[in-house]
């Protein structure tokens, strides 16, 4: 029974194998329409341009990495911020917010490039523009166009969710464990726009939590001078303008920092060769599928249909 079972494998394989070969212009028309697809879908696949810079962790001086606060004072430093070195907090906060939705709408909308992230096709080589999709921006006039994926009837511009998530997949951000170097890299039709937004985001993010240390920074500083007011212990009152000393050290550096979280390593470059699209391998996809496709076909049409049909009495 078993090698009925054999046999009955061997003629069903010895038939697909002569049904492939007879059928041998069906695979020639699968192919001929694969290879054609996918070079006419690969030509027309606009280059893309990726723009990296190579940053690292910033140090940040802590208000009281030189002072010792003892007991309960300690506790009180440690819930308004004074103790701990909060450099890898500050780089792990900025990692965060480069890739979170709230950051990046600040930042397409502080730096305007909304048009150019979302509405943008291509870019035309020997004008140095960016071609844009006119069903969605009106390039002449620089006005959106009203669609399904607009804000409200009055405001046509798109959501802003639709823009951020173009930008969250151009962008990319990868960390090297053993040396701390991070990769922060933007992907774009245009290599100059490339290169300017990733100066432009490391500079934006660098900026944005200088400026939120700067304010944490003048509050901690007014709350230890209302408490040097409401206590007259002469122990705690050295203790708080030494930790104001402290804070304002930080204060003066902050200001004084452009580079707060992140220290460029190796500046961005406008990239001269493309990143993608790989033309080589869409066509390789594209032949394989085709193949794939027609395989499928020649097993149906020889094996499922005509059992189908037997079964039938047709």
């Amino acid at each position: 029974m078993i090698d009925t079972k054999y046999h009955n494998e061997e003629i069903d394989l010895a038939k697909l194998v002569r049904s492939i070969v007879a059928e041998w212009k069906t695979i020639l028309f699968f192919f001929t329409v694969s290879v054609i697809a996918s070079v006419i879908y690969a030509i027309k696949s606009p280059d893309i341009y990726t723009s990296t810079a190579m940053v690292i962790a910033a140090p940040t001086p802590t208000a009281t990495q030189n002072l010792e606060i003892p007991g309960k004072l300690g506790s009180v430093a440690s819930l308004i911020g004074l103790n701990g070195d909060k450099s890898n907090d500050n780089l792990m906060l900025a990692l965060a917010m480069l890739k979170s939705w709230e950051f990046v709408e600040f930042f397409i909308s502080k730096r305007g490039i909304g048009p150019q992230i979302y509405a943008s096709t291509s870019w035309d080589k020997d004008t140095d523009t960016l071609v844009y999709d006119a069903s969605s921006y009106d390039a002449k006039e620089k006005k959106w166009i009203h669609s399904s994926r607009s804000i409200s009837p009055t405001n046509p511009a798109p959501s802003s969710w639709y823009i951020y998530k173009i930008f969250e997949d151009s962008l990319g951000i990868s960390t090297d464990t053993k040396s701390g170097i991070i990769r922060i890299s933007i992907s774009h039709y245009s290599p100059k726009l490339a290169q300017k937004w990733v100066d432009w985001i490391i500079q934006d993010i660098n900026q944005h939590l200088k400026k939120e240390e700067i304010e944490d920074t003048k509050r901690r500083i007014d709350f230890l001078k209302n408490e040097i007011e409401k206590n007259k212990i002469t122990q705690i009152d050295r203790m708080f303008n030494s930790l104001i000393e402290e804070q304002t050290k930080i204060l003066m550096l902050a200001e004084a920092t452009d580079e707060f979280v992140l220290k460029t390593v190796s500046k961005s470059k406008v990239p001269v060769e493309k990143s993608g699209p790989d033309r080589i391998l869409i066509i390789t996809i594209g032949i394989i599928c085709g193949l794939a496709l027609s395989f499928v076909f020649i097993y149906m049409k020889n094996f499922i249909f005509r059992s189908e049909n037997s079964d039938n009495g047709l």
